[in-house]
């Protein structure tokens, strides 16, 4: 179980020194039985908890990649990196990790907690 911060009772979870999470990396702390995974993606950390809003998958089981987005220029779809996606390893739903939204018109979003970094520590707070 994550340590919480003694002087802010329940609403702050432990995640570890500043700069533990290596690029690509992931982590997942239990947050009074939520579990909620922290995802560094080229020094950006994403907070979100660890289950799919489509049908409780394992969300962060799944896989960073980009995505197949229409460029109007060409007519034609392209291949992005952009923005970190995440696919939901059950049935390969994608979210957007900086907004949490689905894509492709799917109407789901991630459960995203708030992420703090006082240049020592990591911690994870409510949702975001």
């Amino acid at each position: 179980m994550a340590t919480r911060e003694p002087s802010i009772p329940g609403s702050r979870w432990l995640v570890g020194p500043s700069g533990s999470i290596p690029s690509g990396g992931r982590l997942t702390v239990d947050c009074d039985g939520v579990e909620v995974c922290v995802f560094n993606v080229d020094g950006r950390h994403h907070a979100i908890e660890n289950r799919c809003p489509h049908q409780g998958g394992p969300i962060c089981d799944g896989r960073l990649t980009g995505t197949l987005m229409w460029d109007d220029a060409n007519d034609a779809p392209i291949w992005t990196e952009e923005m970190p996606i995440l696919v939901c390893p059950w049935h390969g739903v994608e979210f957007n990790l900086d907004t949490g939204s689905g894509l492709c018109g799917i109407q789901l979003k991630l459960r995203r907690r708030e992420l703090i970094d006082d240049g020592e520590q990591m911690w994870i707070g409510g949702r975001a």
